[in-house]
């Protein structure tokens, strides 16, 4: 899927767009992430279809440890990035969203 988003300061990462095998699209600002999840599922009248989901998270490693952790809690400073991140997956999602409209 070629439905790339530029946001200032906010770095992407792209994935393979594979429903149920990982991310579709990562937002990166310094240590703050989000991620875009695609889950399949059957609508009501039983046609496959897709949901997106989003994932904050801020990455960290503890003092005198080489192995990087993950959280979803944020200090103060980190708020200003979660919006950045945030931003630009919903931007990106409402652009898919679109794109696929247009294919219909």
């Amino acid at each position: 899927m070629e439905n790339d988003v530029t946001m200032p300061n906010v770095a992407t990462e792209k994935v393979a767009v594979t429903t149920n095998e990982g991310p579709v699209k990562k937002f990166k600002c310094g240590a703050v992430i989000a991620t875009i999840w695609a889950n399949k599922y059957k609508n009501k009248e039983g046609i496959d279809d897709v949901i997106h989901s989003v994932t904050i998270s801020r990455v960290y490693k503890k003092e005198g440890d080489d192995e990087w952790k993950d959280t979803n809690s944020f200090n103060t400073n980190d708020l200003p990035k979660v919006k950045l991140v945030t931003d630009a997956a919903y931007q990106y999602l409402a652009l898919v969203d679109v794109s696929l409209e247009k294919k219909e």
